[in-house]
């Protein structure tokens, strides 16, 4: 099995922008962002180079952080 994981500085990035990044599928009535029944607001992204492991996140809106790069 091959599993990637976030540590604890990446996670707390994560958060802070989910909750933060001015995302149109925002829902004041829901309380976070709405996507649909089964969420799946953001893909999660681990591109493994010879330099280091490239991880970012992109919302359903679009917008992309950088978790951390091997550059």
């Amino acid at each position: 099995m091959i599993c990637f994981t976030l540590n604890d500085e990446q996670e707390k990035k994560y958060r802070a922008w989910a909750e933060n990044h001015g995302c149109k599928y925002y829902d004041k009535d829901f309380g976070g962002r709405y996507v649909g029944a089964f969420g799946g607001a953001d893909t999660f992204i681990f591109i493994p180079t010879n330099t280091g492991m490239l991880s970012e996140v992109q919302c359903a809106c679009g917008e992309k952080l950088v978790l951390e790069s091997p550059l």
